[in-house]
Parts: C-alpha cells; structure tokens; sequence
C-alpha cells in the first residue's frame, strides 16, 4: 500500500491507530509520487491537500483504487476510483477490514495480471512456431497440388497457386450445382478465418442446388465470424473475397466481390466495370453486388489480392490482355508464363511476398448458350 503524504498526517494516523502495523506501507511525498511509474495496480492513501496538485491530481486518476485523507466530502473530487475516505472518526476495525480486502484483491490482481503476460509470451512463441510450420505445409501443397483442369458444359476452368510468406492465406474452389458453377477466391491474413472459409464451403458443396440467397448467407456466416474475432483481437482481420456464379446456360455472371480482386477479359475490358474495392466491414454485403454476362469464345483471368500486390512489383514485357487475347496460346501456357513472371527472380524453395491465386475461364466458341 502507497501512502502520498503530506506533513506526515496520513502515517501519524496509521501509526497511532496500529495500521502501520499491520500493513506493509511504502511513504512518498509529492515529488516522488510524480517521479514514480508502474504503480497504478497499487492500492493508495492519499492526503486531500496532494490533490490540489493538479500534475498529481491527472496521474492519480489511473490508479483503480484510491482512499482519501479528507475531512471534506468526496464530491469536491471528479475520481471515479475512491473507494473511502477516511478521518479522525473513522471506525478502526471498519478500516482495516476494507484495506485488508482491497489489498489482497489489488495483490491478487497483479499476480494475475503477471501470468496472463507470461501466457501471452508464450502463447507468442507457440503461434510463431506454429507460423513457420504452415508456411512449409503451404509450400508442399504447392508442390503436390498441380494444374486444376475442369470443363463444364462448354466453359474451361483452370487454376493455379504459389505459396507467399505472408500470414493467413488465400484459398479457391469450385463447385458445379445443379443450376451454377460457383466461384470462391478468398483472401485473409488469420489462419482461423481461412479455416472457417474453408469448412464453410466444404458444406455449401454439399448443397446442389446454390442461389443468391444460399450465396448471401454463406458469405455474411463468414464477414460475422470475422467481425466477432476482430474484437479480441489487437490487430484488424483483412477478408477479402470473391463468390460468383456461372450460369453455363446463360454465360450470366452474378455475386459479390470484397477487396482487390481483379478480372481481366480477351476483349480487353473488365468483366465488372466500375466496381468499388469495398471492406468487408464498411458496407453492406449487398453493396458489394456485381453482375456481368460472359461470350462465347471469350478468356476471364480472375486474379486474387496477394497475386496482384505480387504483380505490381513486376515490369513485364506483355500485358496480360495481349495473351488472353492471343487464340493461338493455349490457356494452360498463359496460367504458366504469368506464374513464371511472379517467380523468376526466386531464388530455389523461396516463397512469394504473398500468396497467389488465378482462375483461367474461357467459354467454348462452338458451345450452345441461351440468348
């Protein structure tokens, strides 16, 4: 217990009553008080007349437990943690007891306090260990996962990922339903929330039917889960993400798009034009609402926010529309030749800065579509 004195009033109290006995006291005056750092735990006897100290009255308030020597009323104080007052007429026995327990709270309070940051250092080393060993499982799903190949009636998808050092990840899939080709690119810097998009979808794709509803609430379970962690956490979650649906009858193009995802057409145009980058956790999920139609013979490069920041650190000698556009390169060799730019100044086993995902679709020049 700290007993900031004045004249020597408060420990003559102490003293006389049999306090100081009892209680360990430590005694500084004005000056030191000022000085003093690390003490706001502490449990403090104050002299009213230190209070008209106005440096000393501003650090006083961020102690949580204060008791005044005062013969005036408390309501001369705007201190929100005065928790007594005492005096001459102040029951002894009262005192000590209420001392006694606010001190052993205050002790029991610093101890907790002290394991709660020792549980965070090494909870700290854990999630650091625990990073090194995911960016080597990432690097050997890169090795063993090749070269997606998918065809559905009449539109060819293909994919491709690298691995980057970054935290989090970046994830996509695709799921052909009874009346859509759905398509998910996901970006997050927080392993948990790319878990939870990953177990999510893995239950959309139990679905066979998938409409904009379905699509709507499979993404707001994720932006929620994402705002619930982001509130115990000291640092913001990013999310961003990519969900749309292929009609293969129509060529129709309809979903929601979160963060820089870009799409780069044959044609030379975006697939969505004049699209606002949204936050996940700045507008509405409808806001984030885009809509387009695909052709026949057309080529859609869908690329995800760690693949684009990669990109732009880049100056390539082509412009990745040139090669969309080219019918003569097949689409697998465009997916490798843009990989090939990200990565040819790696030295061997490096990673990217950041993960990169892209997503080749082109619609067959023959196929029969709705008009």
């Amino acid at each position: 217990m700290i007993i900031v004195d004045k004249n020597n009033e408060v420990y003559e109290y102490f003293n006389k009553s049999g306090l100081a006995e009892r209680f360990s006291l430590v005694r500084l005056d004005e000056s030191s008080f000022e000085l003093s750092n690390g003490l706001s735990d502490e449990l403090v006897v104050i002299h009213e007349v230190c209070l008209n100290n106005k440096v000393l009255f501003e650090k006083i308030k961020s102690f949580e437990s204060i008791f005044v020597f005062t013969s005036t009323s408390p309501s001369s104080w705007e201190l929100d943690s005065i928790i007594g007052l005492i005096n001459n007429k102040t029951d002894i026995k009262v005192l000590s007891n209420l001392i006694s327990r606010y001190d052993d709270m205050t002790r029991k309070s610093s101890i907790l306090k002290s394991q709660l940051l020792t549980i965070n250092n090494e909870l700290s080393d854990v999630m650091g260990n625990v990073e090194v060993e995911l960016l080597k499982i990432k690097k050997l799903y890169e090795v063993r996962t090749p070269k997606r190949v998918q065809d559905f009636k009449g539109i060819k998808v293909l994919c491709k990922y690298s691995a980057g050092e970054s935290v989090g990840g970046e994830f996509f899939d695709i799921h052909k339903a009874k009346n859509n080709i759905f398509l998910l690119m996901s970006s997050t810097n927080s392993y948990l929330i790319s878990s939870n998009i990953l177990a999510t979808f893995s239950e959309l794709k139990e679905l066979d039917y998938i409409d904009d509803d379905t699509l709507q609430s499979f993404l707001q379970n994720i932006i929620s889960q994402t705002i619930k962690l982001n509130a115990s956490k000291n640092k913001k979650i990013e999310l961003e993400f990519a969900a749309l649906m292929i009609n293969p009858s129509s060529l129709e193009v309809s979903g929601y798009i979160i963060g820089d995802f870009e799409f780069k057409t044959s044609n030379f145009s975006a697939l969505f034009e004049n699209r606002m980058k949204y936050s996940y956790d700045e507008v509405s999920l409808k806001d984030a609402f885009v809509k387009s139609k695909i052709s026949r013979g057309q080529r859609i490069l869908s690329t995800s926010p760690g693949f684009n920041k990669n990109w732009s650190r880049l100056t390539p000698d082509f412009v990745i529309e040139e090669l969309l556009a080219n019918k003569r390169i097949k689409t697998l060799d465009i997916l490798d030749e843009v990989f090939y730019q990200l990565k040819k100044e790696l030295k061997q086993n490096q990673f990217l800065t950041f993960d990169a995902s892209a997503v080749i679709m082109e619609v067959n020049e023959n196929a029969l579509h709705q008009a």
